[in-house]
């Protein structure tokens, strides 16, 4: 049985460091919970809601449930991120990717 915990706070689905996949630089995918992605060694280019985020080594970039982003960063051992994939209700309310001038 699941534990409960306080109304409002996030709910931790998967916490890992990622070597992505490049399909993730050609298209589009959805999220099914809110990536906060941590970018160790490497840069990111996230293109959400028609806009474009640069991220760089130390940089957290945010992307809400549902958005659909595209990741764009360099093929090969070059870019890891440490990605915490989590369910929180409010997250867009919080962090909603049209109204967000800097998710980095």
């Amino acid at each position: 049985m699941p534990r409960s915990r306080p109304e409002g706070l996030p709910a931790i689905h998967s916490i890992s460091l990622s070597f992505w996949d490049p399909v993730y630089s050609v298209t589009e995918h959805v999220n099914p919970f809110t990536d906060l992605i941590h970018i160790t060694p490497g840069r990111l280019r996230l293109h959400v809601g028609g806009r474009v985020f640069a991220g760089e080594v130390g940089d957290s970039p945010i992307v809400p449930r549902g958005q659909r982003p595209r990741d764009e960063f360099p093929a090969g051992p070059g870019f890891e991120a440490l990605l915490v994939q989590f369910a929180w209700d409010s997250a867009y309310r919080r962090f909603p990717a049209e109204n967000n001038r800097d998710l980095v």
